[in-house]
């Protein structure tokens, strides 16, 4: 009885690796899973985080898995029409995001440019932020420049609120928003 059940591993083996020798049989990818498709790859992404269509697309593309243009293409198109990618929605968490990292509203739209995102979904996005730029402004310059203008003579005060301006529009604020920020500093 024993050496009929070892018989019978044995031939089950040779059978396992004769399937692997076969070009017919469907191939596996690591684990002995099939290899994914574009449209899992892309969900598996998404579960992780928003991407945009065109950042997912370039992800998909240069992935080591080598789907072709069209079935990218094809789950873009699928992932966009089932509620799984939305430009609108990574928009609004960029630049939720930003916002809340100091970021003004002239940098952030260049970001969203960046990843194409169409100029109707970042302007909604930007419109339901609901964030004061004045505010983030004001917060960021007293957090940087604020103990630095205190007890300085004109001279370097100015030094000190140049800087901060210089700051300020390095961050992507417009001009009228520096300039509440700056007043806020010189109060000080």
């Amino acid at each position: 009885m024993f050496q009929q059940s070892r018989r019978s591993s044995a031939s089950s083996s040779e059978e396992a690796i004769a399937a692997e020798k076969d070009e017919s049989a469907p191939r596996r990818g690591r684990g002995g899973r099939p290899p994914r498709t574009a449209l899992m790859q892309g969900i598996a992404m998404l579960s992780r985080r928003e991407y945009s269509r065109h950042e997912l697309g370039n992800k998909l593309r240069q992935s080591k898995e080598g789907f072709s243009a069209e079935d990218i293409e094809t789950a873009l198109d699928r992932l966009t029409d089932e509620k799984w990618q939305s430009d609108l929605r990574f928009a609004q968490a960029l630049v939720r995001m930003r916002g809340n990292s100091g970021y003004g509203p002239l940098r952030i739209r260049n970001e969203l440019q960046t990843h194409r995102i169409a100029s109707d979904e970042a302007a909604d996005a930007m419109l339901q932020f609901d964030g004061k730029w004045e505010a983030i402004a004001v917060e960021w310059v007293d957090r940087r420049y604020g103990s630095a203008i205190e007890g300085l003579n004109r001279d370097e005060a100015l030094s000190v609120l140049r800087k901060a301006s210089d700051f300020l529009t390095r961050r992507g604020f417009d001009y009228s928003t520096m300039r509440v920020a700056i007043a806020s500093l010189e109060k000080r």
